[in-house]
């Protein structure tokens, strides 16, 4: 497989912590600061309505994915402050350390749900990850694959302008994540598979061989459809 090796990526930029869909603040223009609702008395509506969850971690994966990106400690506890009024931060800390690994996917200084796909930037290219089959525990416990391990994939490449032809494939073939070892939409794609998972991973160009492609079998501005199986993972 011809690899392309992607630029260092960029520190985050600054985050300022607001919730997707976050409660609104009770006392803004127009309203009485008298009708501002205690925390507690909003925390306990909140729960009796069923829409706090009950676990810190339970929070702090709703916080996450309420801001839609991975996001630092401080912008999770903000959320998790406005969108639940809790702000017990020693105790969701302390959920976000041991969920690393687990529940969670340490992404340098930010947390992402390892559950979901990575997102891109909103405004950069999209990569469209469609799980075709639920993975096994296996040997690795059911951990998922971050940065920094070592993986083995069958994979198959389609052009996603011409699905039903193979113009790829491999088995168990080994790469580093992150390690610019393979091209930026398959380093992304298997972030976040357990042992036995299948995914469709669609690449945009931009994410994939670019704006030459890799002749003679991937013209230029190609947009690529990759079917992985992960076989294989090695904890850093």
């Amino acid at each position: 497989m011809t690899t392309r090796v992607p630029p260092k990526r960029k520190a985050d930029a600054a985050e300022e912590g607001i919730c997707g869909d976050a409660t609104k603040s009770l006392n803004g223009p127009g309203m009485k600061h008298k009708n501002k609702k205690p925390r507690q008395q909003q925390q306990q509506q909140q729960q009796s309505e069923g829409k706090a969850p009950k676990t810190a971690l339970g929070k702090v994966v709703a916080a996450i994915r309420a801001l839609g990106k991975p996001s630092s400690p401080q912008a999770i506890l903000k959320c998790v402050a406005d969108k639940f009024a809790y702000d017990n931060a020693s105790v969701l800390k302390r959920a976000m350390k041991a969920a690393e690994g687990k529940e969670l996917t340490k992404m340098k200084a930010s947390y992402w749900v390892a559950a979901d796909p990575v997102p891109t930037a909103a405004s950069g290219p999209q990569l469209t990850v469609e799980v075709l089959r639920v993975g096994t525990s296996g040997s690795t416990g059911g951990l998922v694959v971050e940065v920094g391990d070592d993986v083995a994939i069958d994979y198959e490449l389609r052009l996603a302008a011409e699905p039903d032809n193979v113009v790829e494939a491999g088995k168990s073939f080994k790469f580093t994540v992150g390690g610019g070892e393979v091209i930026k939409g398959m380093d992304r794609g298997v972030r976040g598979m357990v042992t036995g998972e299948r995914r469709r991973i669609t690449v945009p160009w931009s994410l994939g061989y670019g704006k030459r492609g890799s002749m003679p079998d991937i013209p230029p501005e190609a947009d690529l459809v990759f079917t992985i199986t992960l076989r294989a993972q090695t904890k850093s």
